[in-house]
């Protein structure tokens, strides 16, 4: 009985977390292709091309670091990032 309650939470949490993450990617890219910007005019210095990429299909959290320094290239309002999350 506490182990389903513990794995429903457990799956409810995981869930909530990729929604989260799926949201910074399409802040991320929809932002960026409104300055029509390219990825390797965001991220020089920052970080790779690949690890953008990656970061706006949503196969990887992004770094906090990386994270803050993108929304600062493009021109984020710090409403609009995503301060609750726990990035790696």
């Amino acid at each position: 009985m506490i182990k389903d309650k513990i794995r429903k939470e457990t799956l409810s949490r995981m869930r909530k977390e990729e929604l989260q993450y799926g949201v910074i990617g399409a802040e991320i890219r929809g932002r960026r292709m409104k300055l029509s910007r390219t990825l390797a005019s965001i991220v020089k210095e920052v970080c790779s091309i690949s690890y953008l990429c990656k970061i706006e299909k949503n196969c990887i959290r992004p770094n906090k670091l990386v994270f803050n320094e993108l929304c600062k290239r493009l021109e984020l309002d710090e409403s609009k990032k995503v301060e609750d999350l726990s990035l790696g």
